[in-house]
């Protein structure tokens, strides 16, 4: 019996297959595979299917893998689909497909914050601020010629660090291994399939989604 691994695919997971094809002039990598009911509950196929209709064109991404983790790193998304096969009353199968470019691992790429919106008044009497929590691993996290404050806050993947008092002008640069990039994060879940949300124009159903 094989005994697969997994895929990491931004917040998706999926069953890593034997091949990764890249091609060497523009750094691309083509990965394709197939997510089956059983093991899969047809609910969770589903969904998978959804999140990797959803993948934003030209998204920045984390993508790890369990067998073949030299090829851990961030990409950007170039194409990616998924098609679903129902035997009714039998199995479901999605045949999914991910084109990436690569952008480098951790050690070739800077990650950068965009900082926007305004800081507003509040009923607490007190004064708004800039401030980020990179991800839980991040470091050399790098705002100009000003250093902001931190504070530690608890999470339910561990301790977190907050920056505070980031300067107006700032455009935050950190570094962070792909196999961190998620901790921490905020997550939208599907409740309906208990998998959760990844990408854009994804359906969520309207009563069976949660924020945590």
């Amino acid at each position: 019996m094989t005994d697969w691994g997994s895929i990491q695919l931004n917040r998706t997971l999926l069953r890593e297959t034997f091949t990764a094809t890249e091609a060497g002039i523009n750094r691309a990598l083509d990965l394709d595979g197939q997510e089956s009911t059983p093991p899969l509950t047809r609910a969770v196929l589903v969904a998978t299917h959804d999140n990797i209709n959803a993948l934003d064109s030209d998204s920045p991404i984390a993508v790890t893998f369990t067998d073949k983790p030299e090829r851990n790193g961030y990409y950007q998304v170039k194409a990616c689909g998924s098609a679903i096969t129902e035997e009714r009353g039998d199995r479901v199968i999605a045949n999914w497909k991910v084109g990436l470019d690569r952008l480098g691992t951790a050690g070739e790429v800077d990650l950068q914050s965009r900082l926007t919106g305004a800081v507003r008044l509040n009923d607490f009497g007190l004064t708004g601020e800039r401030w980020q929590a990179p991800p839980i691993g991040h470091y050399a996290y790098y705002t100009g010629s000003s250093s902001p404050t931190s504070m530690t806050r608890t999470s339910s993947d561990g301790p977190i660090t907050v920056y505070r008092s980031i300067p107006p002008t700032a455009s935050p640069r950190w570094g962070c291994a792909p196999t961190d990039y998620l901790k921490g994060r905020v997550r939208v879940t599907d409740t309906a399939a208990g998998l959760e949300v990844d990408g854009t124009q994804r359906p969520v159903p309207a009563t069976a989604w949660a924020l945590s």
